[in-house]
């Protein structure tokens, strides 16, 4: 018996796009402008949140740390 030989194909060099997740070419980062406006948009939305979410702990912190002191049993 002889064993088949598979054929192999190349895929060509490429990346994906950061946003949508296309086939691009190598040399780009985006597909288009408004896929680098919308993943930027989506960046700046994200890094808010965060700072939103530290302020509240930051918050939650001080509360929980100071409450035992203001209100004595």
């Amino acid at each position: 018996m002889s064993k088949k030989r598979r054929e192999v194909q190349k895929i060509p060099p490429h990346k994906h796009c950061k946003e949508c997740g296309i086939s691009i070419s190598p040399n780009k980062v985006f597909c288009s402008k408004r896929c680098e406006s919308a993943y930027e948009n989506r960046l700046k939305k994200q890094r808010r949140m965060n700072y939103i979410l530290l302020a509240v702990m930051f918050g939650i912190l001080l509360i929980v740390s100071f409450a035992p002191l203001m209100f004595p049993p």
